[in-house]
C-alpha cells in the first residue's frame, strides 16, 4: 500500500466521521436542543465521573475471553492442520455458538 492510498483511505475514514457528525448536529437543531451539551465535552475528553464497567463485568469479561480463546486455540491446534477450509467450517458454528450462547451464560 503506498502513501497516497493510506491518505486516501484516512481522508475517507475522516470524511465519513464528519459526515455524521454533521447529521447528528442537524438532527439537535431540528428538534430545538442544543448542538454542544455539557456531557458531549466531558465524554470528548474523558472527563467521566461515572464507573464504566464495575468489577463483576470485569470478571465477565475474563471469563468470556478465555471461553473464546480457549475455542480458538482449539480450532487451530486441532482443526487447522486438515486444512484451512475445514478450520473456516469449524469456526462458523464456534462463532455463532459463543455469540448466541455466552451472553446467556454469562447473565
Amino acid at each position: 500500500m503506498s502513501i497516497g492510498e493510506l491518505v486516501f483511505w484516512y481522508a475517507s475514514i475522516f470524511f465519513i466521521l464528519l459526515l455524521a457528525l454533521v447529521v447528528l448536529l442537524l438532527r439537535r437543531k431540528t428538534r430545538g436542543k442544543r448542538l454542544f451539551t455539557r456531557t458531549d465535552w466531558q465524554s470528548l475528553f474523558a472527563c467521566v465521573k461515572q464507573k464504566a464497567l464495575p468489577g463483576e463485568s470485569w470478571l465477565k469479561i475474563l471469563i468470556a475471553a478465555v471461553i473464546a480463546l480457549s475455542a480458538g486455540l482449539m480450532i487451530v491446534a486441532f482443526v487447522l492442520p486438515y486444512g484451512t477450509a475445514l478450520a473456516f467450517v469449524a469456526l462458523l458454528p464456534t462463532v455463532l455458538a459463543l455469540v448466541l450462547v455466552l451472553p446467556k451464560l454469562l447473565t
